[in-house]
């Protein structure tokens, strides 16, 4: 004779399925936050070592990203929408493109433009932006260049606490302090406004 689950065997196997569902999710959720993290520190430092090498070339930092799209190729003025300059003198010599780019550029500095890995943003931003002279980090009154990450389509305790997160692989683990800062926790001194998805790393100094 077959002998099938009752139901109420059936309901003890959906519980003991759950059980273990629920112990063992969290550990892999935190598995794979922290390999994102990982990946986002790493992303960072390779730009800061392109940022350098290009430095160590040509005597001065790339543009700011926005250089290029200042108007847009649209007409636009640029704001926070989509563009495609993300990284670019990275890749190729554009910057002032009028005297046939910077002398010494040996690039390209990189192999391609990283993708933040929580992908914050969607097409409405790149993830990351080389930011240039923005945040002082050193506090002595000079903008630093910095890369810029943007986390416009998440929510601000989560842009933070994965920005503290961050922080503490990159830097002192406080994100008002050091060489990885919250948008929110400094005024630029170019008077720009505060951002609290915003985060900035420090790619070079002066």
């Amino acid at each position: 004779m077959n002998k099938s689950f009752t139901l109420i065997e059936l309901i003890v196997v959906i519980a003991i399925i759950a059980i273990l569902a629920a112990i063992i999710a969290p550990n892999a959720f935190r598995a794979i936050e922290k390999a994102k993290i990982t990946k986002c520190a790493s992303d960072l430092r390779t730009i800061k070592s392109a940022t350098q090498a290009y430095y160590a070339d040509v005597g001065k930092f790339p543009p700011v990203d926005d250089h290029y799209c200042l108007p847009c190729p649209d007409g636009s003025v640029f704001t926070d929408g989509p563009h495609q300059f993300a990284g670019i003198d990275f890749f190729e010599n554009k910057a002032d493109a009028v005297y046939g780019g910077y002398q010494g550029w040996d690039g390209p500095y990189l192999e391609r433009w990283p993708t933040v890995p929580w992908n914050p943003s969607g097409a409405l931003y790149p993830n990351y932006q080389y930011q240039g002279p923005w945040a002082d980090f050193d506090n002595n009154n000079v903008e630093d260049e910095s890369i810029e990450i943007h986390f416009w389509a998440t929510p601000v305790e989560t842009a933070q606490g994965r920005g503290l997160l961050i922080d503490r692989v990159l830097d002192d683990g406080n994100l008002s302090t050091g060489n990885f800062l919250s948008g929110d926790s400094f005024d630029p001194l170019s008077g720009n406004p505060k951002c609290s998805v915003c985060m900035f790393y420090n790619a070079g100094t002066h």
